[in-house]
């Protein structure tokens, strides 16, 4: 990767992430910046992301809606959103909603 490209992936990911103090909130909160395309969001804001240039297991993920602050875990995460974030189904509940 040259050095052009990972300028261009950092100027993404601050982009995505809602700017440099953003990011930095980001940063702080998940220890990670990340940047991928937006899947969908569940009835509690949460927002899931999925990026396959990232290595298997760490491509998909959760945003937490703003409504859990800093109070945020894993069991905010609905079913079917569950299954596809463990990679239970590839289908998103967007794109098949549960029966």
């Amino acid at each position: 990767m040259s050095l052009i490209e990972k300028l261009s992936t950092l100027r993404t990911i601050i982009r995505q992430n809602g700017g440099i103090l953003m990011s930095i909130r980001t940063l702080f909160r998940t220890d990670d910046l990340k940047w991928g395309n937006h899947i969908g969001t569940d009835s509690f804001g949460n927002k899931y992301y999925e990026n396959n240039k990232y290595f298997f297991g760490r491509n998909r993920w959760v945003v937490y809606g703003n409504v859990y602050g800093w109070d945020y875990e894993g069991s905010q995460v609905p079913p079917e959103w569950h299954r596809w974030l463990h990679y239970m189904t590839d289908e998103s509940p967007k794109d098949k909603p549960p029966d």
